[in-house]
């Protein structure tokens, strides 16, 4: 493909963020020339390829309500250094990882209505660069989609968006004002954006059937890529249970749940689970203890993470039964699926059917299944004494990986619908 690509998010490119992560993955097939980003966090990018940034930041766009200065700054990377020193950038609460109350919505979209963000430096990088196409990657702001529409409009050029997470279907019943503005908001710009866009790309089959239906736009099912394909083996493997990643949407409490089930198994080795997350609210890290079979590890690099996975025998993917977290996740697969899928490891899945990421396991038997607390111990028992079971469980798998996983097949997708996105 020769098409030059802008990429807009909330992320820089880079390896330490699951959403960057996946977005480094999925455009590794293009030239340095041909891909530039515009971000709005206060990341450091660090990508293999992208050399080109414009960064508008909230402290930027905060500043400028005040200082009536144009907020934004074009950023150039050599070997993954950045070399625009000039800003020592302030990290303000809005951005602080998990604060997602309506307030903090409503505040973040109002500072970026009243700064200046539309830019002569802006355009000017936008003119230099001249892309052809636009790519997404659709967050829960408001803010993203007024300016992924001005840019596109101004340039003149198509909108692809790439939908990660379900920000539009799932709204809850609250008479708080502040959220039900927030989410009129969105749904709002979003709207706008889709009937500008060409197409729309989705993680899961679930979530294109159902977002084809709300927006009337054709979408394509990209599922999130791995990297640990050509490095995952089923030798070497430690007599481990690990689980890695975020304990909200109560997850802890499930994890508890099969902590508690492998350590009244007493297998040694798999007598307890290995957690790694960068959780610090007290309300749910004092749950996970070894009386729980829990052996908390804090947090870890997402390297790390990968490496854990490699090494250990079995490893854990749950969600939630109780029908408000249900909602939230319903249509997503998480970013660590890809992962587990390529690591060799046996993946355990706990949690209801109904939900994306568990249906998509279990109909490609990828996985061991538990959908019933009632089933947990003896499904977990059976898996441990049968090596035949969870060597089908790896193969599957990684046949899965290789099949839906994989960077280029990733990237070809991605690029064919860049290349004709006006063609069903």
């Amino acid at each position: 493909m020769d098409r030059k690509v802008l990429l807009i998010s909330h992320n820089a490119l880079g390896k330490e963020n699951n959403m960057a992560r996946t977005l480094e993955n999925q455009f590794m097939g293009l030239r340095g020339e041909q891909i530039a980003q515009l971000f709005f966090s206060d990341e450091e990018p660090n990508s293999e390829y992208c050399t080109n940034y414009f960064r508008i930041s909230d402290s930027d766009v905060f500043r400028s309500i005040f200082s009536k200065k144009e907020a934004g700054n074009s950023i150039y990377v050599k070997s993954c250094v950045c070399t625009d020193k000039k800003d020592a950038w302030i990290k303000t609460k809005i951005r602080k990882k998990g604060n997602r109350r309506p307030v903090v919505y409503f505040i973040r979209n109002l500072i970026w209505s009243l700064g200046k963000w539309k830019s002569k430096k802006l355009d000017e990088w936008l003119d230099e660069f001249k892309p052809d196409i636009i790519y997404f990657a659709s967050g829960d702001y408001a803010f993203s989609y007024k300016v992924t529409l001005y840019i596109a409009k101004r340039q003149k050029i198509p909108v692809i968006i790439g939908c990660y997470d379900d920000f539009y279907i799932d709204k809850r019943k609250t008479i708080n004002p502040l959220y039900n503005i927030t989410y009129h908001n969105l749904m709002k710009k979003a709207k706008e954006l889709f009937e500008y866009s060409s197409a729309f790309t989705a993680v899961s089959d679930m979530m294109t059937v159902e977002y084809s239906k709300l927006f009337k736009k054709k979408g394509y099912t990209v599922y999130t890529p791995t990297n640990l394909l050509n490095i995952s083996n089923n030798s070497n493997k430690t007599e481990s249970i690990i689980y890695a990643g975020n304990l909200g949407h109560g997850r802890a409490e499930q994890l508890i749940s099969i902590g508690r089930a492998v350590k009244k198994i007493g297998i040694p080795g798999m007598d307890h689970i290995d957690v790694y997350s960068g959780e610090i609210r007290k309300e749910i890290t004092e749950k996970l203890t070894a009386e729980n079979g829990i052996n908390f590890c804090g947090k870890v690099s997402v390297k790390k993470v990968q490496e854990l996975m490699l090494s250990s025998k079995y490893v854990i993917h749950t969600e939630s039964f109780d029908e408000i977290f249900k909602r939230r996740v319903k249509y997503s697969l998480s970013t660590k699926i890809a992962d587990c899928l390529a690591s060799g490891a046996c993946i355990i899945v706990y949690g209801p059917k109904e939900v994306a990421p568990v249906l998509y396991l279990e109909k490609n038997k990828a996985a061991c299944v538990i959908s019933d607390e009632a089933l947990l111990e003896n499904k977990l028992k059976e898996l441990f004494l049968s090596d035949e079971e969870s060597n089908r469980i790896c193969a599957n798998a990684r046949e899965l990986a290789y099949k839906n996983h994989r960077a280029e097949k990733s990237w070809e997708l991605i690029c064919n619908i860049m290349e004709f996105p006006f063609i069903d």
